[in-house]
């Protein structure tokens, strides 16, 4: 299973490319704000945006919450905007222990931005960059 939160599309994009190449089923993380999300998939994987460097506030009170499968493979996806998703991929295994997994592996994905900082060119460069990016991952997940 690949869970995914998404603001503008792209870790949606990034969780149905993966989900595709490797035969899972992908659902969104934002209705198990109200709901214990609870997983025994031998596979599971998160995909997210990276929010000031960090995993989104909402996806950390559900993790924390979860109930996740010592013995499943667990591996998180962060966009971002510059590659780079700074103290996100710590403090998501943090919220994964706790919630009774770990994190086993973890990738950036360059996407385009949402901010004043990012140039057109850059966004596009992202853009058309981010296929063969995830085809990368999911060559290094199987």
């Amino acid at each position: 299973m690949i869970y995914y939160f998404t603001g503008t599309g792209n870790s949606l994009w990034c969780a149905r490319t993966i989900a595709d190449a490797l035969g899972e089923k992908v659902e969104n993380l934002a209705p198990y704000q109200d709901k214990q999300l609870a997983c025994s998939d031998e596979v599971v994987g998160f995909v997210l945006p990276t929010y000031m460097g960090d995993v989104p506030w909402l996806v950390k009170k559900i993790l924390i919450a979860a109930k996740l499968p010592k013995a499943s493979y667990t591996f998180v996806v962060m966009t971002s905007n510059g590659g780079a998703s700074g103290s996100a991929f710590a403090n998501m295994d943090v919220a994964l222990v706790s919630a009774g997994g770990s994190l086993d592996a973890a990738f950036d994905l360059q996407m385009p931005g949402i901010c004043v900082l990012c140039s057109p060119e850059d966004n596009a460069a992202r853009l058309s960059a981010a296929p063969a990016k995830v085809a990368e991952i999911c060559e290094a997940l199987k």
